[in-house]
């Protein structure tokens, strides 16, 4: 991600994982990929209000503790128990630019998950069966 700190990667990376976990049955889930070439083609191709929104919902979540569990830390520093917890309660949020926030991540995790060859090949065998 051209420009971006090393926290908001990480951030990202994890809101992104918390996100889409393994489904199981030996399936990967999104922390699991290699998402470099997902990322460069993000980069070129996505329209610029999702590559803003998706940097604004990173501040947003990365930070949103003290807002949705009622004290102050970074999404990284969070269990994973409690980085789900902060995820459901802003995707239940009154407020909806914070609902708009979790959406945006869950459009780029979607696309970053089913970009991947060997979750596409997972996908056509499933659909086969």
């Amino acid at each position: 991600m051209i420009g971006w700190s090393p926290w908001e990667r990480r951030s990202l990376a994890l809101i992104l994982e918390t996100m889409l976990p393994s489904p199981g049955q030996g399936v990967p889930g999104l922390g699991d990929l290699d998402l470099t070439e997902f990322w460069e083609r993000f980069e070129e191709r996505a329209p610029p209000v999702l590559r803003i929104g998706l940097r604004g919902a990173t501040w947003g979540l990365g930070l949103g503790a003290l807002v949705f569990l009622g004290r102050p830390a970074r999404f990284d520093a969070l269990s994973p128990a409690d980085r789900e917890l902060l995820l459901e309660r802003a995707a239940g949020s009154s407020v909806f630019a914070i609902r708009q926030m979790v959406m945006v991540v869950k459009v780029v995790a979607s696309l970053a998950y089913f970009h991947d060859p060997a979750i596409q090949a997972w996908i056509r065998r499933e659909a086969t069966s």
